[in-house]
């Protein structure tokens, strides 16, 4: 690999800042669907 043009700099990074995110509303998704089912584990 040579060296990388700015621009392709730049989308490398905005892809990883928006995968980032991305997996950050995954991991919100699942822990807002996970938690009810948490409490009624831990109720009964």
């Amino acid at each position: 690999l040579g060296h990388l043009p700015d621009d392709a700099g730049v989308g490398v990074l905005y892809l990883l800042v928006r995968g980032t995110r991305v997996a950050e509303l995954i991991a919100g998704i699942g822990v807002v669907e996970v938690a009810p089912d948490a409490r009624h584990v831990c109720w009964d």
